[in-house]
């Protein structure tokens, strides 16, 4: 098993040497830290985790693969895929077609070059793929075609760290054929999907396709040993394919390597075995830009007597320069001061640039250190309620905002993830004709363009007549900031389900407040209310 980098081994690159009056060595040290925790959510990019955007427009060129033969007897493939993946069986015929390290983005095919579809300049001939858009559409977008030659499978990724589509040819035990894409992890990893005991006569796991807003894990199973992604069959003994059965499209695949969690949202083709892999996130690595990415650098325009720091920002990071007079004795940047005018500072899209007197002595040593963004607020209450104000606005009286462990008749017995406390429409069941409001402490959007609200909420009322409203106030006044936004509360949870609301642009360069306000009817019901736990906000980064 190869070692994981982790928020704790940062790594140190060597950018440049510069010189002026003095020797300034440049390096740049990446690091990230695990604000809040991470969690893979279709189809959001959490602050930590590693996340590839192919789209246009995105991080990345796009990266697509395709099989060249749809009589695939007569295909290229006449053994079971050569990386492990697939069924492993003498009448299986396939390859894989594209798979995909998530821990670094690598993408990696046993497709040759003269079959690509995606590459205009292969020899392929065949029609489709309706669902994956024009191979010069592709290219023109800058898409990437990997290739067994140039991308090759590499030794031993049927064991790690890898995520894996295969184009399959498999015998269905009634003499004809079934072919078809299956999506497979390496042995530390699975595919999220649900059994499937006899479709064409094959026991499987269908995929289960991620739905927006849903937590990856939070429904479906990671049991099986593949996924099958229907983009089709071959009938009467691999003479023809027959079309698409299900799964044609762009879907999101829900996977799991290590212990972390992750999605992928990709475009199947509907009447031949090829796809497009669209964006992934995952969960399991902080990260890590490649240093030369930052063009972190440093000069003197005016004779040594001030420095000149500059570097490549990017929204959601959040900066510090460390420095040392010697490397030799203190090799370790995680262990340099802090030069203190230069620490934790947001990204200045597209540069930050920061000049400061040029210090004594005759060598200085910089390192940039970038990571995620630290939330503008997060709160799990489990230390307490600290600077939240829970206000009755109704006269009667019978609900307050109480927080702890939650014991109404219906709903949460524990906070969100089994934590000890949270904030509910009281802690047993709420009463009638209540209206109350919840207000968080001061949040300071002064230098903040955009931010989002997430929390995560149980709601178990009546479903008619009681509501809850999200207000953004004024701190100095209680003035309302922009618009009240509704909670649905005729939904009724089996679980506390993560909620995800940007901040009103009026709220912008204020200092302000979150209240969350519950109004009930005049119904003597027997549920819990609204309970809330975990709220963050964080600053949303403007490209």
């Amino acid at each position: 098993m190869s070692e994981k980098s982790s928020p704790q081994a940062a790594a140190t690159h060597l950018i440049r040497p510069m010189r002026t009056r003095t020797t300034v060595f440049l390096a740049a040290w990446l690091f990230t830290n695990a604000w809040v925790a991470a969690e893979a959510i279709y189809p959001e990019a959490g602050q930590a985790g590693t996340h590839r955007d192919y789209t246009s427009g995105g991080t990345k060129a796009g990266v697509g693969s395709a099989s060249y033969d749809y009589w695939i007897s007569d295909g290229p493939w006449k053994v079971p895929p050569r990386s492990g993946f697939g069924d492993q069986s003498a009448d299986n015929e396939g390859a894989v077609l594209l798979a995909f390290n998530p821990y670094t983005g690598e993408v990696f095919t046993e497709i040759e070059g003269a079959d690509q579809y995606f590459n205009p300049r292969s020899s392929y001939s065949g029609g489709g793929h309706s669902s994956l858009n024009s191979a010069a559409e592709f290219a023109s977008n800058g898409g990437i075609y990997p290739t067994a030659s140039t991308n090759p499978m590499p030794a031993g990724a049927i064991f790690e760290d890898t995520i894996a589509f295969t184009t399959e040819l498999r015998p269905n035990g009634a003499g004809a054929w079934v072919v078809g894409m299956y999506a497979q992890a390496s042995a530390d990893g699975a595919i999220l999907g649900s059994v499937d005991p006899g479709h064409a006569g094959i026991t499987t796991y269908n995929p289960h396709f991620l739905k927006t807003g849903e937590t990856v894990g939070s429904e479906g199973s990671f049991d099986g040993a593949d996924i099958r992604v229907y983009c089709g069959y071959i009938g009467w003994g691999g003479a023809a394919w027959m079309g698409q059965f299900g799964g044609a499209g762009e879907r999101g695949i829900g996977f799991e390597i290590d212990g972390h969690r992750g999605w992928a949202r990709i475009a199947v083709s509907g009447d031949r075995a090829g796809l497009i892999l669209r964006e992934y996130y995952f969960e399991g690595v902080d990260f890590q830009r490649p240093a030369e990415d930052y063009q972190f650098a440093v000069s003197s325009d005016d004779g040594g007597k001030t420095l000149a720091f500059s570097w490549r920002s990017f929204p959601g990071e959040s900066y510090s320069v460390v420095h040392t007079t010697d490397p030799g004795a203190n090799p370790d940047p995680a262990s340099w001061p802090v030069v203190a005018s230069l620490q934790g500072l947001p990204a200045e899209s597209p540069r930050n640039q920061h000049v400061l007197a040029r210090p004594s002595g005759p060598r200085t040593f910089y390192a940039l250190v970038a990571g995620p963004a630290p939330p503008l607020f997060f709160d799990d209450f489990e230390s307490g309620s600290g600077e939240w104000v829970s206000v009755i606005n109704d006269p009667g009286g019978a609900t307050s905002w109480e927080l702890g462990r939650p014991r109404g008749s219906t709903g949460p017995l524990t906070g969100a993830e089994e934590s000890t406390s949270a904030w509910s429409t009281n802690l047993g069941d709420y009463g009638p004709d209540s209206d109350i409001s919840l207000r968080s402490p001061l949040i300071d959007l002064r230098e903040v363009q955009a931010a989002k609200l997430v929390f995560a909420a149980y709601r178990d009322a009546d479903g008619i007549g009681d509501r809850a409203q999200i207000r953004f106030l004024k701190a100095s006044d209680l003035v309302q900031l922009g618009p009240v936004i509704g909670l649905e509360m005729d939904i009724f949870d089996d679980r506390y389900v993560r909620q995800s609301v940007d901040v009103n642009k009026e709220a912008m360069g204020q200092q302000m407040i979150i209240e969350f306000r519950f109004i009930s009817d005049s119904g003597a019901d027997m549920y819990s209310g609204l309970t809330i736990d975990n709220v963050l906000v964080e600053a949303q980064g403007q490209n």
